[in-house]
């Protein structure tokens, strides 16, 4: 069809919508919903609702005829207690089965400011929380109907939505329970340990005494300059301060707590607090004390066997705080990563090799022995 009378057909449509013909507005209708045809109007004072010259409607932008147009209305009906669309492009049916794109503009403005992905269903009511169709997941918020994309904290999980298309990536969803993929591990990756490799090689849950570490090892040397704290000018972690000034066991934690969660997973972490010297173990576990009291972290009871093999009074999620003595007194304090293949590993730095996995086994049986002391949960590892 030529574009030219494309247009006019549009135009003419919109024209001719002005005013409905819709035939249940004989009825007299007042107020709320009648049926005609199988499509479902929404009436106000006798007139139907959600028409292109619906004073309350929602203006979008047509490329194609270059003007704002009304795309329709959201209402919300008390007696279902649900949200609905009136598609204009329908005289103001109620929308079924359909995706709708509402911009955050309306006729008294000039330009679009946003807008929400939103779904209706087979009723017509707004979709909120979870919805599967074709093979692909989406979630859309219990309170404005938006569809989620991103990351996510949904039902004690972490998930990732496809920034575009909003499809849950289940290969991308962090379950701190799933030891093999989680926030958790993806801190020590982005310092720069090399966790793809250790996966090429299939010795990434093996200790790695005798194995080559070379491509593996992150140049975060051990040392105390840094706090792990520290951000660039985008406010990510600082790797190459990092690089240059090292950090110990603690600054890593304070690292992943307080820098890699909140400023690059996005994992809201202000309910623990912050430790006085994020270098030191004991001020670790003075503030998870203090965060415990508070209602935002637990203990956890366990014991370790003869051969410091790990038995804890319930399933420890990668993430969980370790603290660690040696001869009696706090020593070192790492990030738990899981168990596997019969052993518990962490994400730890306790020397010139820089943050890397390691075992709590391992740390039993070597000449300097560390014993598991403490076993921290915070609220925001779920």
């Amino acid at each position: 069809m030529d574009s030219h009378i494309k247009t006019a057909a549009k135009l003419a449509l919109a024209a001719a919508t002005l005013t409905p013909t819709v035939a249940v507005a004989e009825q007299n209708t007042t107020y709320g919903w009648n049926t005609d045809a199988n499509m479902r109007y929404w009436y106000e004072d006798g007139i139907v609702q959600g028409t292109y010259n619906d004073p309350k409607g929602v203006m979008g932008y047509d490329p194609e005829l270059n003007v704002f147009i009304n795309r329709g209305r959201e209402i919300f009906d008390h007696a279902s207690n649900s949200w609905y669309w009136l598609d204009s492009i329908n005289n103001g049916a109620a929308a079924h089965n359909k995706e709708v794109w509402i911009p955050y503009i309306f006729q008294d403005e000039a330009t679009p400011s946003g807008g929400k992905w939103v779904r209706y269903d087979h009723e017509g009511h707004m979709i909120k929380g979870w919805f599967s169709i074709d093979g692909r997941t989406y979630f859309y918020d219990h309170e404005t109907g938006a569809m989620l994309k991103g990351w996510h904290w949904i039902d004690g999980r972490r998930c990732h939505f496809n920034e575009l298309t909003g499809v849950m990536d289940y290969n991308a969803t962090c379950d701190f329970y799933n030891y093999d993929n989680n926030a958790a591990m993806d801190s020590i990756a982005y310092i720069g340990y090399n966790i793809r490799e250790l996966r090429n090689r299939g010795t990434l849950w093996n200790t790695h005494y005798n194995e080559n570490m070379r491509g593996i090892l992150s140049g975060v040397p051990y040392g105390s300059g840094c706090t792990g704290l520290e951000t660039n000018w985008e406010g990510k972690p600082d790797i190459d301060a990092f690089r240059r000034r090292g950090l110990v066991c603690a600054s890593y934690v304070a690292y992943v707590y307080f820098n890699y969660f909140p400023n690059v997973a996005g994992i809201d972490t202000s309910s623990f607090i912050v430790p006085q010297n994020p270098k030191s173990v004991d001020s670790w576990l003075i503030a998870s004390r203090d965060t415990v009291n508070r209602g935002n972290a637990r203990f956890v009871g366990f014991h370790q066997d003869g051969a410091g093999r790990l038995h804890a009074d319930e399933p420890i999620p990668a993430g969980a705080l370790f603290l660690l003595s040696h001869n009696g007194r706090l020593a070192h304090a790492c990030v738990y990563a899981g168990n596997m293949n019969g052993r518990n590993f962490m994400y730890s730095l306790g020397n010139s090799k820089g943050p890397e996995m390691s075992s709590l086994e391992g740390y039993w049986q070597s000449s300097y022995k560390e014993t598991l002391t403490y076993i921290v949960i915070p609220d925001f590892i779920r």
